[in-house]
């Protein structure tokens, strides 16, 4: 993940997204924690964690498997999950997703793709809305 963020911090892309990371053990990890563990991927990358049932409400939501052993009373265990990234729109809807069979080039050229497909959508202006912006747009004071 933070070879991607260092490739669109490169392109310019970085900052049109927000790489955030759900943790799948709210049982051990804080905020304080996944503050951390999030640093040693890239600066820019959001760690969030919540409640048992908030975080398990999220994996239902996106489909993401995550089993906690049922025998784990000490911090001594290892969460089973399933490994994916999301892309999701600035609206929140969902345009892709990233599994462990993607390398980190295939991930980044995709999501470029993605980032300008989703700009050429407000480049696409008639001539007339064109013409209208140029008559009724402020001319810049020299």
């Amino acid at each position: 993940m933070g070879l991607v963020l260092d490739g669109l911090e490169k392109s310019g892309d970085i900052d049109k997204l927000v790489p955030m990371m759900i943790s799948v053990d709210p049982w051990r990890d804080t905020v304080g924690q996944i503050r951390s563990y999030v640093g040693q991927f890239h600066p820019r990358l959001i760690g969030l964690t919540g409640t048992p049932e908030q975080v398990m409400s999220a994996c239902k939501s996106y489909r993401i498997y995550a089993s906690k052993p049922p025998d784990s009373d000490d911090d001594d265990y290892l969460v089973d999950h399933s490994v994916f990234m999301f892309l999701m729109d600035p609206e929140g809807f969902y345009v892709d997703h990233y599994g462990p069979d993607k390398d980190d080039e295939q991930i980044l050229e995709q999501i470029k793709y993605h980032i300008r497909k989703y700009e050429a959508q407000f480049e696409k202006v008639s001539p007339l809305t064109k013409l209208w912006r140029k008559w009724t747009d402020p001319q810049p004071s020299s």
